[in-house]
């Protein structure tokens, strides 16, 4: 009994570490950790982080789409960067957690900084994200089971692409039903 609570207590901390890792403190250059201190998290974040939905996965799924998309702009990268300033999603740890293990899987360090604070921050220059690219979302409408969303990658003002996606849960789980107003810079 008392091993599987350490073992839950555990599952918990490290939780927390990952949502600590796209909490709103950004690292301070591009050569700094990416993970802030946990110190960063308030009882909020806590309670979020034993929540869960099914949501993210409509986002993951656009996520895998993306990056195979012109998989050009993903050559010699060593950093994904995720903005979801601009989602509806209540809890965006869950959506984190896929991502972050993504990115560990492949050999990427996790991001969760927008346009604007990865310029302020260098990893931006002259309309160039030379290490990485940034996904991003801005979402139109989001339901228990669809979500419509604009949804790009971008690498510099000449290596972009997106559209406005429509995903819905079906019996099977999430699927990507439409995609408007694809553009490729």
């Amino acid at each position: 009994m008392k091993k599987g609570i350490v073992l839950s207590v555990t599952a918990i901390l490290s939780a927390l570490l990952l949502l600590a890792a796209c909490a709103k403190t950004p690292p301070e250059s591009p050569g700094s950790s990416a993970v802030s201190s946990a110190a960063v998290l308030g009882e909020s974040l806590v309670s979020s982080a034993l929540q869960t939905t099914d949501a993210e996965k409509a986002y993951y799924l656009l996520f895998e789409k993306l990056w195979q998309e012109d998989d050009g702009l993903n050559d010699g990268i060593q950093y994904i960067s995720l903005d979801l300033t601009r989602v509806k999603l209540k809890d965006t740890a869950p959506l984190v957690r896929l991502v972050k293990d993504f990115c560990d899987k492949n050999g990427y360090e996790l991001l969760c900084l927008t346009f604007e604070q990865l310029k302020e921050q260098g990893y931006i220059e002259d309309l160039y994200f030379d290490k990485g690219v940034l996904f991003s979302f801005e979402d139109k409408e989001l339901t228990a089971d669809s979500l419509k969303t604009d949804g790009k990658k971008w690498r510099s003002g000449l290596g972009a692409i997106g559209a406005t996606y429509t995903v819905e849960k079906k019996s099977d789980g999430w699927a990507i039903t439409g995609a408007e107003g694809t553009w490729i810079s």
